[in-house]
């Protein structure tokens, strides 16, 4: 017989996250959170420069930078924002 087997989402979303922790303990990885802030030296070599202060100029990414008394601190840019220039069109 073939009789159809419904598994629920949470049910195969936590199949999987089991297979892939037991997976990566036997390899001796450990697992770690995505940071979702990336260095403004990172994204501009995946943007561009220009691109990227343009963007900043304009608001279309959201950046921090900690210390605001540095005039050479470190700035740091959303993960997510830079993901979306890089698949929009120039």
């Amino acid at each position: 017989m073939n009789d159809p087997i419904t598994i629920e989402r949470e049910e195969l979303i936590d199949i999987v996250d089991r297979a892939i922790d037991r997976t990566l303990t036997e390899l001796g990885i450990k697992r770690k959170i995505l940071n979702p802030w990336m260095s403004q030296n990172q994204a501009s070599k995946l943007v561009g420069r220009r691109r990227l202060e343009r963007a900043m100029e304009q608001g279309l990414v959201e950046w921090h930078k900690p210390n605001m008394d540095k005039s050479k601190g470190r700035v740091y840019i959303r993960r997510k924002d830079v993901e979306k220039i890089l698949n929009n069109p120039r």
